[in-house]
């Protein structure tokens, strides 16, 4: 919303605050001031939302004269005013008549013009405006600036950013003073990537009040005229129609006379879940949906969901699944195939079929998206945006029917469609496999298709009510990286050494964030669009030295909560950070442990007793196990798992994963001093039985452990990394897993003497790659690119330019959401031996 600000002097009406006869003063005082008022809604009213109606025929009913309404008011309002102003010195006070009025053309260009002018002679000033909008359903502004100090000599203007009064109507302008406000931060550049803010406010249940924001100034706070105690508020945040933020469901909030109130705004969650039993090739997913979905639809009986499956090695699935109520909670179920693949994306839509048309012909009012690891028996949250019909638009929507075939010409079926940067479906959901059909807003759109390493893109410029046709090959994305890995940014702890990292979506916007521990406590790093990240700190209780993060969903809210573990020389701690549902944390609770001196510090989320809590397995001298709680973290007790151990151990390595494919968690244990073992888990979370990898050998010394299936055969591999202080004894170790408890054992052309590695599928073509750092003195990179049956192609990498003297730590993730994974590696620099953590983007050679 565009704001131009007009203020039209009138002769012969100019006003002066100097008492008497206000026209003789201002013609003949020749200290007289002329002041420009300018006047700029900071929110200005568009419509009123009915409550919760039983019937939706009465709901759309009265959308209908809510739009009629505004499609007249958006030419133009006009508001009867008061001015009052006050000389501060003397409390001498003046009120003034005070017309005002607001035109909107048709792009929402505001124009705003006040029909007075004012004189005052020098002084110093206090400003109320009281406005109320004339017509049918009147509403009120209120705007205050205080102190203006008028010089003569000088014409200023006195700048007034007038807000909008949510609560009863205001008849003296003297109690603009004590009315109270309602706070909240939503600030200009916050606004920027919003094509069309608005917000919407109601009190204990009633209707629900809908402006349209100024992005230019951004809005703070509006007023609350209502008696002092406490309300139910619901305030909601849009983008046009679409609702992509709120406060939560009946919330409570305390008015007082004269003071602030807050309240946060959260992205609107549709925190589907995923549980998912133990599969290989199928397996039964479930989806939790919120209430607010529901109230959409006017109730169960009007919601239809669908859910669409991707995988690879599986056809595209798309189901239409029935809601249930159990127990308060909206489940849906269903058995998909996963073709043994790890990652399966879904897609979800939600449609409301209230109405006699068919399905195929509807819009889905909301979406949600996401990739699922079933191998670690994931849970997670899936944000989406909810389309609201009651708010007004007036768009006239095109329709786009999309064919995507490979270049063989034959259909690419299950293929990812994204329209202007967002995933809005799957190819194969209707009609033929490789089709696709969806209304879009008039305009030009940027619409792209990719799958499995290729892509297809094109510029679609489309009319109100056109029906375009449009075809796409796939080939090979250019954009995907290669392995080709540069540095996109350094990030420098201030006075501490890194000691630890963890990536998760932590705000639940679609991108990945990182954690990063430290020797003050850690750090949350809030990735943005071009996968760079803004950091905030966190102190810590304690000891403040963080040698572990972990990010899960501790107490089941939908939200990545984290685990932190802190210690020094004589104790150590495991904190709970309970995630406020914006990426903001909480410590909610604490408990301490024995700790062995000289040992180090590791630990691992992951649901060991099957019952969709994490548990955490930290290691020190010996493997721990804590329950879940599923509230506010873990319980005291504990499991051990006993290892025989020498007495040199200097670091043990531990990681979580199903090893023995019979869908539990098994832990693997590296430890010098003590040799290899994989802990398998009995299903009720007890580690009785091991596997032995490697004895305690001095050509072993592990530094690090990673998992993935190199070879394609649905088990997971085990592959260690080796810095023998013997050079001939220093090679790395791959545990190829037979799947019957047993490994082959290859210990050659993987690299030597390494101290960090991460398996990932580095270039895209289906096969997981190994890439490590080794040597001693500068680090060295190495690829190893999997062939898709356990052998490898070894290949330099652009990270050996790096000034790298040690790796503490690499981990992978599609950090900047281009399809292809990038590194984030923390170390010591070789220059300068400072300890930094940086992050390089994956591009194409």
């Amino acid at each position: 919303m565009k704001n131009t600000l007009i203020s039209t002097l009138i002769a012969g009406l100019l006003l002066s605050g100097c008492g008497g006869d206000d026209t003789k003063t201002a013609q003949t005082s020749q200290t007289a001031t002329p002041l420009d008022i300018e006047t700029t809604f900071s929110a200005r009213y568009i419509q009123s939302l009915p409550g919760k109606a039983p019937e939706l025929a009465a709901y759309a009913a009265y959308t209908d004269r809510e739009t009629k309404q505004a499609a007249k008011a958006v030419e133009q309002t006009r508001y009867v005013g008061k001015l009052q102003v006050t000389n501060v010195v003397t409390q001498k006070k003046q009120e003034f008549e005070w017309p005002v009025t607001q035109s909107v053309d048709s792009e929402g260009n505001v124009t705003t013009t006040s029909h007075r002018a004012l004189t005052l002679k020098p002084g110093t000033y206090d400003f109320h405006l009281l406005l109320n909008s004339t017509g049918p359903n009147p509403k009120q502004y209120i705007a205050t600036s205080l102190a203006h100090e008028v010089i003569e000599g000088e014409q200023p203007a006195i700048q007034f950013t007038v807000e909008p009064n949510l609560g009863d109507t205001i008849t003296e302008i003297s109690q603009i003073e004590d009315v109270p406000t309602l706070s909240f931060q939503w600030k200009a550049d916050e606004l920027a990537e919003i094509n069309k803010p608005q917000f919407g406010l109601s009190l204990n249940g009633g209707k629900e009040q809908v402006y349209a924001i100024n992005k230019e100034t951004g809005l703070s706070e509006v007023k609350m005229n209502v008696e002092p105690g406490e309300y139910t508020l619901s305030m909601r945040l849009y983008d046009g129609d679409l609702m992509v933020g709120e406060n939560g469901e009946g919330e409570t909030v305390n008015f007082a006379e004269g003071e602030k109130s807050q309240t946060n705004i959260v992205p609107v969650q549709a925190d589907v879940g995923f549980e998912v039993s133990s599969i290989k090739d199928r397996g039964n997913f479930s989806f939790k949906l919120p209430q607010v979905l529901v109230d959409e639809a006017g109730g169960l009986d009007n919601l239809t969901l669908k859910a669409n499956l991707t995988a690879k090695g599986a056809p595209a699935q798309e189901r239409l699944l029935t809601v249930q109520d159990v127990n308060g909670d909206y489940i849906a179920k269903d058995i998909f195939e996963t073709g043994g693949s790890d990652k399966v994306d879904v897609y979800l839509a939600f449609y409301n079929t209230h109405t006699s048309q068919a399905l195929e012909e509807l819009t889905p009012f909301a979406s949600c998206n996401i990739e699922l690891n079933v191998a670690t028996n994931q849970t997670k949250g899936c944000k989406t945006a909810l389309k609201r019909e009651s708010i007004i638009t007036n768009r006239i929507l095109g329709t786009l029917r999309l064919n995507v075939v490979n270049e063989n010409w034959t259909q690419a079926e299950g293929a990812n469609v994204f329209l202007d940067g967002k995933k809005i479906g799957v190819t194969g959901a209707d009609i033929g496999a490789g089709t696709f059909k969806a209304h879009l807003t008039a305009g030009e759109h940027q619409l792209e298709v990719k799958q499995s390493g290729n892509a297809a893109s094109e510029t679609l410029t489309l009319k109100p009510l056109d029906v375009k046709n449009v075809q796409l090959m796939l080939k090979k994305d250019e954009n995907i990286g290669s392995g080709n890995f540069v540095e996109k940014q350094v990030i420098i702890t201030k006075n501490s050494i890194p000691l630890a990292l963890a990536i998760g979506d932590v705000n639940t916007d679609g991108r990945m964030d990182i954690v990063t521990g430290s020797e003050n406590g850690f750090s949350v790093g809030i990735g943005n669009s071009y996968g760079k990240f803004d950091f905030f700190e966190y102190g810590i209780y304690e000891p403040k030295k963080v040698y572990s993060v972990n990010v899960g969903h501790i107490d089941k809210d939908g939200h990545l909560d984290l685990v932190v573990i802190s210690r020094d020389e004589e104790r150590q701690m495991i904190w709970f950070y309970e995630n406020r549902g914006n990426g903001e944390f909480k410590g909610r609770r604490g408990f301490g442990g024995a700790i062995v001196n000289g040992t180090y510090q590791n630990s691992k989320l992951a649901d060991l007793t099957g019952n969709g809590i994490p548990d955490l397995v930290r290691i020190s001298r010996i493997p721990e196990i804590f329950i879940g709680d599923g509230e506010y973290g873990f319980k005291n007790s504990k499991q051990i798992i006993h290892m025989d151990h020498s007495s040199d151990i200097v670091k043990n390595i531990v990681k979580v994963g199903d090893i023995n494919d019979d869908g539990y968690p098994d832990i693997v244990v590296a430890a010098t001093g003590s040799g290899g073992k994989v802990y398998l888990n009995d299903g009720k979370g007890r580690f009785d039985n091991a596997i032995e990898l490697f004895p305690y050998t001095p050509d072993i010394a592990p530094t690090s452990v990673t998992l993935g299936d190199i070879n394609n055969d649905g088990y997971l591999d085990i592959f260690v990394t080796n810095s023998n202080v013997d050079e001939a004894s220093s090679n790395n170790v791959l545990f190829m897993n037979n799947g019957n408890n047993t490994f082959n054992v290859f210990n050659s052309g993987l690299g030597k003497n390494s101290f960090a590695a991460v398996i990932f599928d580095i270039n895209k073509d289906g096969n997981l790659d190994i890439l490590l750092s080794s040597g001693r003195g500068r680090v060295k990179f190495t690829n190893y690119l999997g062939m898709g049956d356990g052998f490898f192609s070894p290949q330099a990498t652009s990270l050996d330019k790096n000034d790298y003297l040690t790796v503490d730590d690499i981990q992978a993730a599609d950090l900047d959401s281009d399809g292809d994974v990038d590194l984030i590696i923390q170390g010591k620099s070789f220059k300068d031996v400072s300890h930094l953590t940086r992050i390089y983007e994956n591009i194409s050679n």
